[in-house]
Parts: C-alpha cells; structure tokens; sequence
C-alpha cells in the first residue's frame, strides 16, 4: 500500500514537472527563452471602434478639458514632492519603425538588458494584406519564440518575459512578412523594462 502511494506521489511530480517546463519556449541547446504574457488585439480604424461600442459615438476627452475640471472643484490642490528619495520606472523604448519594405518582408533586431528582461511588442497593420510575425531568439532564422498573425487594420500588442542568463542571448528579432509578398505599410515599436508593470 505504501508503496503504490509513493508511485501516485511519483507521478504527479512528474507531471507537475512538465507543466512547469512547458510554460517557456525553448532553444534548441536546451536553454529555456521567453514567456508570452499577454496578447491585445484592436482596430485602428475608427469605424471599426464605434462598430465595438454598438455603433455609439465615442467621446474622447482631452487632458486639458480634465485639468480644467480639477482645478474648478474647490478640493483640487497642489502637492510638492521631494523626488530624492522616488526610484523612476527602468523602460526603455528600443525600436519605433516604419514597415516600408517594398518586398514584403522585414526583420528587426533588438536586445534585452540583464536588468531589463519584460518586452512589449506593437505592430500596427495599416495595409490590406494580413502579416505574418515571429518571434525568435538570437536571430532572424533562430528558435521561434511564437508565431502569429497581424490582420489588415489591426494592431497587435504582445507582452513577454524574457529568460537572460549567462548561456542565454540577449538578441531578439521580429520578423514580419506579408501573406502575398506586397510592400508593408505600418509601424513596429519595441520597449523593454525590469518588470511587466513598467510595459504598460
């Protein structure tokens, strides 16, 4: 009986083992990469907004109408504050390009800091052909870290966790490429921080 118990305990480590494993891609010398942590999809196209919000106008209100009301309200004040002792948040915008390649296909390089592992992914589709984008790890033609789509219109954002170490690369590249092989037109923007929160 006891025996039995200690294989049923075996194995849900094993189990539990590699789930956890799997979480990471992979290269293919064995060294665990990156994480997707999150993934946003939206419109760029305004009639497509309003389509979303059951055909409502949408209302966009300005900084300076919002100041404006603060400063009206009689419990609005002011505060100075000694930034001395504030710790700025570590993120770095590292790439904000133009998809202009008349063949159809781009790669872009950037690298992750041992300091600044999360990275965020933008890509704004202003053609109306779909692309197709990867991820992967030290170069162009590495291991892919994921693979998706970006439809005509369309902005994808993608949040990552980044695996630095001394047997890892720090290089990362994005590879877009248009479904037919007509010219892209868009924008690609990278920015990488020390934790998720500073991405936003």
């Amino acid at each position: 009986m006891r025996k039995k118990f200690f294989s049923v305990i075996l194995a849900l480590v094993v189990v539990v083992s590699l789930i956890s494993i799997n979480v990471y891609a992979t290269s293919k010398d064995g060294i665990m990469i990156d994480k997707l942590l999150r993934t946003e999809i939206e419109p760029l196209n305004v009639n497509e907004l309003r389509a979303l919000n059951a055909g409502k106008d949408i209302c966009i209100k300005t900084i300076e109408e919002d100041l404006s009301n603060l400063q009206n309200d009689e419990s609005f004040y002011t505060v100075n504050v000694d930034t001395d002792d504030i710790s700025l948040m570590a993120s770095e915008k590292v790439i904000d390009k133009s998809l202009t390649d008349s063949d159809g296909s781009q790669s872009v390089r950037f690298d992750l800091t041992s300091d600044m592992t999360y990275y965020k992914v933008w890509i704004d589709n202003t053609s109306s052909r779909k692309y197709n984008v990867t991820i992967t790890y030290k170069t162009s033609t590495g291991d892919v870290i994921e693979e998706f789509t970006v439809d005509a219109g369309k902005r994808v954002t993608k949040y990552y966790e980044g695996k630095v170490g001394l047997f890892s690369s720090k290089t990362r590249y994005v590879n877009i490429t248009s479904t037919d092989g007509s010219a892209l037109s868009g924008t690609i923007a990278v920015r990488i921080a020390s934790t998720l929160g500073e991405l936003q």
